[in-house]
């Protein structure tokens, strides 16, 4: 009776079990998924049975199935062993197939898969580029991932690599890099990893004869990267210069806080971003997993040299959980997941259209080869499944390869990991950088703090002298030392090796086909190259320049031509001979004609007694001599006494005013320029003027870019002008700006000197005997030079535009060319307000003029004396000289300022009484009796 209400109880719970519960919690359907991995591979051994847990335990995503994860382990390379275990795996009924790792023993498992219509899936990277009817590779394709490493590149604008690979599997990913080679790449040099783990060798090896070369590209296994660097390192081949770039999608998991990352400036790609939702509830699973068991493993390998940076090593134990790298998913264990979370959507999405997943048992052994009903079915489903997983958007095409994916660029600089932008076929451009140019400029700015920077340059006044007591200074240093306190580097200055600016050459001693700054840069015998080096497109194309620190152009340096001196009458210049000859014939004429028309016109007929109103006779002002009197009076702008009174003569004396108005202000306004500027001897005055001539020399430095400039000219005259410099013998070039600008004061005219144009201006400011001729030829600047692809550059050049914008490198050019010992030309022109003082050379025909107008007065009165004295010795019939006696003693009586009437003895005493007339007013006549 008892067993009766037991069975009651027990089926009534059963029956509400069944009519009240919905369907959809019955027990799900368990699937078994197939996993063949090396021992050596424990990793993703563990990421297969973790994902499968993880699935089952998500009942929201996947409600209908639990995944069993059924495992084998194959030895490495052994393909008989990997096919057994495949067919064993068949035999438990599986939907799918997972592993193994191998290239080798993959190809023939997916022999089996395909003859079994079981769906395959790859979670590694297969350079054979194995096709199958029902295989699915979750690995970014290869080709697609060797496109992104030579877009990479070539955005970079790395023209000299180095590249060091593993093995040959190496070359089927750097493909598109090789491709490169002789557009982008100039300079490739190939080496592979030494087996073991002692990479000094080949390092030591690279810096000696490779050192000049600074892009390294390393295609290896992520665990071999801590101990390539730290032994890079070693050998001085990691620097701040150096850039490296890891083909490796693992860069994540390098601990880029460990000394060995410290301040190396290191770039890959990144499939998986640690940062995504999904992923932190599997790491921490995954920590909490090794922290239970504690038994943890290290992937980065057996060296001593990891045991205290990454813990215990691996090894072969099994059972090991190893802890994740830096608590970071391996990029094919994040695949893995991937991989794992598509069988379960596929076998979902069947379920969804009413399709139930039935595995069945397959017997590799049997005489029939029958494959899994299903499997054709279920392998289209996966290729059609896309979801968002671990490692980006899933997206497999018909041939079951991802050829879309997305990849993030990282780069380790300063210890810190830092994303810089994205790749993806799908881009127009496929390279889009995420950092702003303030981050990145920070960035460098960051990495310069604390450096010591080889500055090379070559000594040349102002821009670096060398004094004997080891003290450097001059415009470049200023400029350098105002970068250094800003971005808090330190600097070390060195002489150029050879003593030239840089010049492209055939000399075998320079290896990269250079000389002076630009050869040092090559080499990297330093890290910046300043001075007096122009920016040209011959330069650029080898290393990088900077902002234009100053714009400058070539012109010609040439000794100041010797003043002439100045001319005795010089204050006849202001006209020419002949318009002084139209001058006095002007004069001549209107003179005569102003006497002419006065005597024909009758109102220049006066009355000469005023008091007499009908008087015998008239008399003309205007006469012949005070004509000649007014017309040169006006001349002189003096005026005079003498005054027209008829219409016709002031006509004329109007138009003579307005005449010499116009005339004297001309000359007026010429004399002061006449006087004050100073003929220069005849010479060359421009460019144009030096092949027209073979007096004067004329040359450039011997090793620069002004050579070079007249060289590669299409301009006829610059061609004319280095065709006559090259056949010049000896070649008129000089080693030095210094040695130029002597030459030109030396050779004193005979020699003229091509050079920058603030060159010039700073010579001119120390010598005025020198001059600038011309305006400049070109129009270009100076610079600091830095090797190609520098990430120093764009941090200068903000910082210079910024000192350009206020004044700062007007202020150091003022400092070194006009401060410092400049401005001695300025002063002196300066002292008189810009003026030239006179001398007696400029005046002295003024002098002369005065002394020969005084001493033709002093003719003239003796000549009068003489003839006076002579007049009244007649009229009083004495002796001549004694009337010169009594003339002159009377003359030199200077206190007597009256002189008594000398009476002629033949004139009428009664007239004499009555009129007491001087005998000058009768002009030596006697007056008439009326």
């Amino acid at each position: 009776m008892i067993l009766v209400n037991k069975f009651s109880i027990f089926l009534t719970i059963e029956l509400f079990i069944i009519t009240i519960l919905p369907s959809t919690y019955s027990l799900p359907q368990t699937i078994r998924i197939g996993g063949l991995f090396d021992i050596s591979d424990p990793y993703e051994e563990t990421a297969f049975k973790h994902s499968a847990e993880r699935i089952n335990v998500d009942r929201n995503a996947f409600p209908l199935y639990d995944l069993s994860a059924q495992l084998e382990k194959v030895q490495t390379g052994d393909s008989y062993n990997a096919s057994r275990k495949v067919c064993e795996l068949l035999s438990e009924g599986v939907a799918g197939v997972i592993g193994p790792q191998t290239p080798a023993t993959a190809s023939h498992v997916q022999s089996v898969c395909d003859v079994f219509n079981i769906p395959r899936i790859e979670t590694k990277w297969d350079f054979r580029l194995s096709k199958g009817e029902f295989l699915i590779n979750l690995y970014p394709h290869p080709e697609t991932l060797s496109t992104a490493y030579a877009d990479l590149i070539e955005a970079w604008g790395w023209s000299r690599v180095i590249i060091i690979y593993e093995n040959n599997e190496s070359f089927v990913r750097l493909q598109g890099i090789f491709e490169l080679t002789g557009t982008i790449i100039s300079d490739m040099v190939v080496k592979q990893l030494p087996e073991g783990d002692d990479f000094r060798p080949l390092m030591k090896d690279l810096r000696s004869n490779y050192g000049d070369i600074e892009q390294i590209i390393i295609d290896c296994q992520s665990s071999k990267l801590p101990k390539i660097f730290h032994d890079a390192k070693t050998e001085e081949m990691v620097t701040h210069d150096h850039k490296y770039f890891l083909t490796s999608l693992d860069i994540h998991i390098l601990d880029h806080e460990d000394e060995v990352f410290a301040n190396v400036n290191i770039t890959g790609f990144r499939l998986v971003d640690p940062s995504k939702p999904k992923m932190e509830p599997i790491v921490q699973s995954w920590k909490h997993r090794v922290t239970v068991t504690g038994r943890r493993g290290n992937y980065f390998g057996e060296d001593p040299f990891y045991s205290g940076r990454y813990g215990p090593n691996l090894g072969d134990s099994g059972g090991i959980i190893p802890a994740l790298p830096n608590n970071i998913l391996l990029t094919e264990m994040a695949i893995m997941y991937d991989a794992m979370e598509l069988f379960a959507l596929g076998l979902h999405h069947r379920s969804e259209i009413n399709q139930i997943i039935r595995p069945e048992s397959i017997n590799c052994d049997t005489g029939s080869i029958q494959g899994w009903s299903q499997g054709a079915y279920f392998m289209n489903i996966l290729k059609q499944i896309k979801f968002e997983g671990l490692t980006g958007d899933i997206n497999i095409d018909q041939d079951g390869q991802r050829r879309i994916f997305k990849l993030e660029v990282m780069e380790i600089t300063t210890r810190n990991l830092s994303k810089i932008g994205d790749w993806s076929p799908l881009n127009t451009q496929k390279l889009v950088w995420t950092r702003t140019q303030e981050e990145t400029l920070k960035l460098r700015a960051d990495d310069l703090h604390g450096m010591v920077l080889n500055i090379t340059t070559k000594p040349s006044e102002p821009y670096c002298t060398f004094h004997p007591d080891g003290t450097i200074d001059g415009y470049s240093v200023d400029l350098i030392d105002a970068l250094a306190q800003h971005f808090k580097f330190k600097y070390i200055f060195h002489k150029v090796g050879d003593g030239n600016m840089g010049a492209a050459t055939n000399d075998s001693t320079y290896k990269h086909g250079w000389n002076g700054l630009i050869g040092e840069i090559l080499d990297n015998k330093a890290h910046l190259a300043i001075g007096d080096m122009s920016i040209t497109s011959a330069r650029a194309g080898v290393i990088d320049f900077s902002f234009p620190f100053m714009n400058i152009g070539i012109s010609i340096l040439y000794k100041r031509p010797e003043k002439s001196p100045p001319k005795l009458f010089s204050f006849l210049e202001p006209f020419h001979f002949e318009v002084w000859i139209y001058m006095a014939t002007a004069y001549l004429g209107v003179s005569l004609i102003l006497f002419i028309i006065a005597r024909i016109t009758p109102f220049e007929w006066l009355n000469p007694h005023p008091c007499v109103e009908s008087p015998d006779e008239l008399e003309l002002t205007l006469h012949l001599t005070n004509s000649l009197w007014f017309t040169i009076g006006t001349l002189m702008q003096q005026g005079s006494d003498i005054a027209p009174k008829a219409g016709s003569t002031r006509m004329v004396a109007g138009i003579w005013w307005f005449f010499t108005l116009i005339l004297i202000s001309s000359y007026t306004a010429n004399l002061a320029a006449f006087l004050t500027s100073e003929g220069m001897v005849e010479g060359i005055k421009d460019i144009k003027d030096l092949p027209k001539q073979t007096k004067v020399k004329f040359g450039t430095l011997e090793s620069g870019s002004t050579r070079a400039f007249f060289k590669d000219s299409k301009f006829p005259l610059y061609q004319e002008i280095s065709k006559i410099m090259e056949a010049m013998t000896p070649l008129p070039h000089v080693k030095d700006t210094k040695d130029g600008v002597e030459k030109v004061k030396k050779e004193n005219g005979n020699y003229a000197f091509f050079m920058e144009s603030a060159g010039i201006e700073f010579a001119m400011e120390r010598d005025c005997s020198l001059v600038q001729l011309g305006v400049p030829l070109d129009s270009k600047g100076f610079g600091i030079g830095f090797r190609k692809g520098s990430k120093f550059r764009d941090a200068f050049n903000i910082k210079l535009l910024d000192m350009a914008q206020k004044g700062e490198l007007e202020k150091l050019k003022t400092k070194w060319w006009i401060t410092n010992g400049g401005g001695k030309c300025k002063t002196e022109a300066s002292a008189t307000g810009g003026a030239t003082a006179l001398t007696l050379g400029h005046v002295g025909g003024v002098f002369v003029v005065l002394l020969g107008g005084c001493t033709m007065a002093v003719v003239m009165v003796f000549c009068e004396f003489m003839w006076k004295a002579r007049k009244l010795a007649k009229d009083a019939e004495g002796s001549v000289w004694i009337e010169i006696w009594k003339e002159l003693k009377f003359a030199l009586q200077c206190h007597n300022e009256t002189k008594p009437i000398r009476k002629s003895q033949s004139i009428n005493p009664t007239i004499q009484q009555s009129e007491s007339v001087p005998y000058l007013a009768f002009n030596g006549k006697e007056p008439s009796d009326n």
